[in-house]
């Protein structure tokens, strides 16, 4: 086995089933105008996020994504729809819940890291010194981005 990971080994072929009844339903085409709603944040222009950064993002998109299906479901009278929905519903909570729990355990670690760090102990100070510049390089390149 390589690593990699594959999208069909997480989404299992009912609720592929059940995103294709959606989209069936509510005349969902691949010719939708526009820009992206949420792909365009998932990716950084530079390619490259903190894996924190980007499981907020999920962890946000995940919710509009609960608000959207929530909103369909009240507007269907379709039985077998609202059952697709309530099931999409269920994988994108239960989704949302593990990448919270992980995005959780993973800052929690990173700040314990730096509130431990010894700020009296002098090689401790010089290593501070010699990463301050590319520090606050980053910090000044997140402080203007848009």
């Amino acid at each position: 086995m390589t690593g990699v990971v594959n999208s069909k080994d997480f989404i299992s072929e009912r609720m592929s089933a059940d995103i294709e009844r959606l989209s069936k339903h509510f005349n969902v085409t691949d010719d939708l105008f526009g820009k992206s709603i949420f792909l365009k944040h998932l990716i950084k222009q530079n390619g490259d996020a903190e894996d924190t950064e980007q499981k907020l993002l999920i962890q946000e998109i995940l919710d509009v994504y609960i608000s959207i299906l929530s909103n369909m479901k009240s507007r269907t009278e379709d039985n077998d729809i609202k059952s697709s929905i309530i099931h999409i519903m269920d994988r994108v909570k239960k989704l949302k819940n593990q990448v919270d729990q992980q995005r959780e355990h993973l800052l929690k670690r990173q700040l314990q890291d730096l509130w431990a760090v010894q700020t009296s102990d002098s090689v401790v100070q010089s290593k501070a010194i010699r990463e301050l510049i590319t520090v606050f390089q980053k910090a000044s390149e997140l402080g203007i981005q848009t």
